[in-house]
């Protein structure tokens, strides 16, 4: 080792030493603070299922309304029930009846369990029987009508149209605005025009094509007219320049007569297609109008 590099190490060992600096005591921590107890239902907690429901998406409304439901547990009640209804609204009535008739017992999902029960072919709820003149509650007797409405839908009209005269007067302006349009869709039921299929097939021998036009098909009945009479006529023109012997007669004649047959089997048809195209228009404006009753 050299003379330089011995008093360079001699230097540094000599060499006060910095002290080091203090380490600052760490802050105490403040202990979480409890969470708040649920409070009234927040403003505008099911705004956004709602207006998914003014856009007819109703199955997006339902999710919508179940979701602030999880997230409010005050509102389980009134969320089930706006679920329910934006699930009626969607015609997933099997759906909804399953989901209220999990909830908790109240006016509210009882009205709707029985509303849901209208537009399915399952056992009706004994709940959907009561009496409107005693029920204590505008959902209540709202429930105890439904009975009638489902006696429409499935088109047992003797049955609805006897419930409806025995209906006892109950003060309530929902119920008796449903009573008179529903006395209204029996007495349309009783007066439509229907079509017998004996009579059409009957009216289209005579004259082919007049079962048709029995039935409002004025431009079916002008085809079959045309369709049997052209083969009938140049078959008897054959026939009256060649007699019976015509080869030309006779196809001509078979064609013809198949025609006819057609037509009488075609008659017939469109008379009963006809009564129940009537019994379907009568029907599709009462789902109309049921709906409407979803949200009474």
């Amino acid at each position: 080792m050299t003379p330089l590099a011995g008093l360079a190490l001699l230097l540094a060992a000599a060499a006060p030493v910095a002290p080091a600096a203090p380490v600052a005591p760490a802050e105490p921590v403040a202990p979480a603070e409890p969470a708040a107890p649920p409070g009234p239902r927040p403003a505008g907690v099911f705004d956004f299922a709602e207006r998914l429901r003014g856009l007819g998406r109703f199955d997006a409304c339902a999710v919508e309304a179940l979701r602030a439901g999880y997230a409010h547990p005050v509102e389980q009640e009134a969320a089930t029930e706006l679920a329910a209804l934006c699930l009626d609204l969607a015609h997933r009535w099997r759906d909804a009846h399953r989901l209220v008739a999990a909830a908790a017992p109240t006016p509210g999902t009882r009205w709707r369990l029985c509303y849901t029960e209208v537009f399915l072919a399952t056992p009706p709820s004994p709940l959907c029987s009561g009496d409107l003149r005693v029920e204590p509650d505008r959902w209540l007797r709202l429930a105890a009508y439904t009975p009638i409405m489902r006696s429409i839908v499935e088109k047992r009209w003797e049955t609805a149209a006897g419930d409806l005269a025995r209906l006892p007067p109950v003060p309530s302006d929902t119920l008796d605005g449903w009573a008179a349009e529903d006395r209204g869709f029996v007495q349309r039921h009783d007066h439509l025009p229907y079509r017998s299929p004996w009579l059409a097939a009957a009216l289209s021998a005579v004259v082919p094509g007049a079962g048709r036009a029995y039935v409002g098909r004025w431009g079916d009945a002008a085809f079959s007219l045309v369709l049997v009479g052209l083969p009938a006529g140049f078959g008897a023109w054959d026939f009256a320049r060649q007699g019976v012997s015509s080869v030309g007669g006779w196809i001509l004649a078979s064609v013809a007569g198949l025609f006819y047959l057609g037509d009488l089997y075609g008659s017939a048809v469109g008379a009963i297609r006809f009564d129940e195209q009537q019994e379907d228009d009568l029907s599709r404006q009462i789902l109309k109008a049921y709906e409407g009753r979803a949200a009474p």
